[in-house]
């Protein structure tokens, strides 16, 4: 009975874990989507955060399910992505990317606009989840409704 029970605690651990956000590769062919996002929600994170894993299981992946109109919401694994095509083509690599929008650490949860404006100040870690639900509802606020040029 033991085993059964460790069995299940495995595979209900497995599910949570798999639950992943879409990467972002880039930014070009955000920005020509139809219907074009007003904003992108960037998950910059590293393997093996567990913070990051909290901020993507309990914030954006239910988020995600059902995101306000306009948003599109993607994660960027800074220590093993790949190179980022740029709005205008060209290509990043990743730390220049990160380094793009002053992340340092991570989590950090960033808006921007599909052609890679900041439309929101950036969340940078998570100290309660209490309040980071309510936070991240601002920022994204925020973004959808900064003016656009």
């Amino acid at each position: 009975m033991k085993w059964v029970l460790s069995a299940c605690a495995l595979l209900l651990s497995s599910s949570v874990a798999a639950q992943a956000l879409q990467p972002l590769t880039s930014l070009k062919a955000l920005d020509s989507m139809t219907p074009r996002p007003r904003a992108v929600l960037i998950l910059f994170s590293q393997p093996d955060c567990r913070f990051c894993d909290l901020v993507r299981e309990e914030f954006l992946v239910p988020l995600e399910q059902q995101p306000p109109q306009g948003l599109v919401i993607r994660e960027y694994k800074v220590a093993t992505a790949p190179a980022i095509t740029d709005s205008d083509g060209s290509t990043l690599t990743p730390s220049a990317f990160a380094s793009r929008y002053n992340v340092r650490f991570y989590p950090t949860v960033s808006l921007i606009s599909p052609a890679g404006e900041p439309l929101a100040d950036p969340l940078i870690g998570i100290s309660s989840t209490d309040f980071y639900g309510y936070y991240l509802d601002q920022a994204i606020n925020d973004a959808l409704n900064a003016p656009r040029p």
